[in-house]
């Protein structure tokens, strides 16, 4: 292929640059007045997928891969030596600013990244060490058994007994300790997905993990389609789909689009959250579904936290994207996380939904999620993880 002239390298760019921009706009535009109807979202996937296309094809043409990092200009070498100091002098035990985090981790995410396979190792070692998401991740009858007292988790003074009906609902065995993880993506819900083009590069992943039952259907080419294990927050449950006491076909419909994912729910967390968990099971297995549901064993949440705590994360609860990242850190051979950004605008300034698949504002979290977003940070400084946010062209 001919060499392309610099000249006709910047036209390019600019103008797929620009195609992105207009049907992204106007994916969010019609969002705004139509509502997130079903309709409107067909329309705004095959807009956005048009133009994942577009831009693909013509960075394709300049002999350029479709990574951001060969698109977008490099910082300067001593720019992101600085911005390493910066972020890595960053403690969990002080206060730091939220909007200098934020410009810094956007700008940093621009420097050249190397997976450190010596730091991989560390995580890997002090997560099994700590916690063992192999054996105890997931309550199994390996790890539980008829007659013990399994003790909630977050209210600690509160337990129930393991009967043989219960007993009978966990699995044989952990579903993923055997499983051999190469490469992994944690996607997180963030808006910053929307937009993306992320979708074709998270699905390229051997093993994919998300977070309370978002849509995937019309979301592909920014959140992808592949899913092996997602969360479900027991008050989606019952807010949702009213305990799952009346109908629940709607929630049946929803789960079939996951496949045979691996559902998996805090149900010895709280008091509160047992029956409305086993009732999930009741429902996928009523309804013939191909997913299974599993449990969080409390034991690990707990080291878990224990373990985080020392390190000067202070916060009510993790969040559940930190517990699967710690686990995925554990059991993955390569880790990449997508859609995780806990502001509520980007690092130009434009503001943001709570999550990519809907309008719902910005609020406050109940975990200490920028400082779990540091922690990812600082690990993607490591070589550890790989931290992705912007567009995957």
């Amino acid at each position: 292929m001919r060499p392309v002239k610099p000249l006709a390298w910047v036209l390019v760019v600019c103008v797929s640059a620009t195609v992105y921009y207009t049907v992204y706009r106007m994916a969010q535009l019609q969002r705004q007045e139509l509502g997130i109807g079903k309709r409107s979202e067909e329309v705004r996937e095959k807009l956005l997928k048009d133009a994942c296309t577009t831009l693909t094809k013509n960075l394709t043409a300049l002999s350029l891969t479709t990574k951001s990092e060969e698109v977008r200009e490099k910082l300067s070498k001593d720019a992101c030596t600085t911005l390493i100091k910066n972020l890595t002098a960053l403690s969990l035990t002080t206060k730091f600013d939220e909007k200098t985090l934020m410009q810094d981790v956007a700008a940093m995410l621009r420097c050249p990244w190397q997976e450190d396979k010596e730091k991989n190792n560390h995580y890997r070692s002090a997560m099994k060490q700590c916690c063992n998401a192999s054996d105890w991740l997931i309550v199994t009858q390996e790890n539980a058994h008829i007659g013990q007292n399994i003790v909630y988790e977050a209210e600690p003074n509160k337990k129930i007994n393991v009967t043989m009906e219960m007993f009978n609902l966990f699995p044989k065995t952990s579903p993923i300790s055997s499983k051999s993880l190469k490469s992994c993506a944690v996607v997180g819900s963030s808006d910053i997905l929307s937009g993306s083009c992320c979708g074709r590069e998270i699905d390229q992943n051997d093993f994919v993990i998300r977070f309370n039952v978002p849509p995937l259907l019309n979301y592909t080419s920014d959140a992808g389609r592949k899913v092996h294990l997602i969360t479900v927050n027991p008050s989606i449950v019952i807010e949702r789909f009213r305990n799952l006491n009346h109908r629940r076909k709607a929630f049946g419909d929803m789960m079939q689009s996951y496949g045979d994912a691996l559902i998996i729910m805090p149900t010895f967390s709280y008091q509160r959250n047992t029956e409305v968990s086993f009732k999930v099971q009741y429902t996928l297995e009523d309804f013939g579904l191909a997913s299974k549901m599993v449990s969080f064993h409390p034991v690990y949440l707990q080291k878990l936290a224990e373990y985080w705590k020392g390190k000067g994360l202070e916060a009510l609860r993790l969040s559940s994207g930190l517990m699967l990242v710690s686990a995925a850190l554990e059991l993955c051979d390569t880790l990449t996380l997508y859609g995780f950004w806990p502001f509520s605008t980007d690092w130009k300034g434009r503001e943001l939904s709570y999550h990519y698949y809907d309008q719902v504002k910005f609020e406050r979290f109940v975990h200490a999620m920028p400082m779990e977003f540091l922690l990812y940070s600082q690990m993607h400084i490591d070589g550890a993880l790989r931290l992705h946010v912007g567009p995957c062209f």
